[in-house]
């Protein structure tokens, strides 16, 4: 389970996301809330402002493991020289994806020279990734970390059958 709280201007918005290994699936389930403009009858606050509502939604996912193409650890040493092995890095990203969901990121190309306006099309790059947590000693505990890591060797291993 991982639990990520995002502070947008003056709105608190949290973020549920619960990774489970089956024999033969990945489950992958995902809560947000998020404040919406008031719905129906609009409630007042103490000085009669209008309140918003908070609209949660929640989506769950059934992945057949072996529909899961890629598990991604990315670990984060601070200061690398000092590292010793065997030890836990100070947080950890887990990327998976299973080609549910792919993001095109698009720029303007250039041909190099700051000078020409000409216009050279685009460049862009299609990325697969369905899911990726940030898993931090910090905000979340070293033990999170360990399990982190011990689920996405847990989840390379049964996808990799």
């Amino acid at each position: 389970m991982h639990q990520e709280t995002t502070f947008d201007r003056d709105e608190i918005l949290r973020h549920i996301t619960v990774l489970a290994l089956t024999p033969t699936r990945l489950i992958v389930c995902h809560v947000d809330d998020h404040q919406d403009h008031p719905v129906g009858v609009p409630r007042t606050g103490r000085a009669g402002e209008k309140v918003a509502e908070t609209t949660v939604t929640a989506t769950s996912e059934s992945v057949p493991l072996s529909a899961v193409r890629g598990v991604t650890l990315t670990h984060v040493v601070p200061a690398g020289g000092r590292y010793r092995p065997g030890t836990l890095g100070s947080e950890v990203t887990l990327t998976l994806g299973w080609g549910a969901l792919s993001r095109l990121e698009l720029m303007p190309a250039t041909c190099g020279d700051p000078s020409c306006d000409a216009d050279h099309g685009y460049d862009g790059a299609v990325t697969g990734d369905d899911i990726s947590l940030r898993v931090s000693a910090d905000a979340d505990g070293a033990p999170a970390v360990a399990r982190a890591r011990a689920f996405a060797r847990a989840l390379s291993l049964a996808s990799a059958r």
